[in-house]
């Protein structure tokens, strides 16, 4: 005996999953953007061991926050992919089947 299996996908919420990666990744950049800043300002205003002890703590934290906000944006892409494959499969499915 076969079964059939029924493939639920649920665009709004992908899509709105999509957008909420998006959003922390607009955060992170802003997040970014003000480290980068005040490493700057670090870097105008101190200077000696400490300085750069703590310069270069702060740069490898930018390096990881840069790299979230890469992830979340590939990851936002990769769901309104999916979302984007699976609305034309649906359609040509309801299409195939004269819906």
């Amino acid at each position: 005996m076969m079964v059939a299996h029924r493939l639920d996908i649920r665009l709004g919420p992908l899509l709105d999953q999509a957008s909420r990666l998006e959003s922390q990744a607009a955060e992170l950049a802003e997040t970014s953007a003000d480290l980068r800043r005040s490493i700057e300002s670090l870097r105008a205003t101190t200077s000696g061991e400490a300085s750069e002890a703590a310069i270069l703590s702060s740069e490898r934290a930018l390096s990881e926050v840069d790299t979230r906000r890469e992830r979340l944006v590939r990851n936002a892409g990769v769901v309104r992919k999916l979302a984007d494959v699976y609305d034309t499969c649906d359609l040509a499915g309801a299409r195939a089947l004269g819906s």
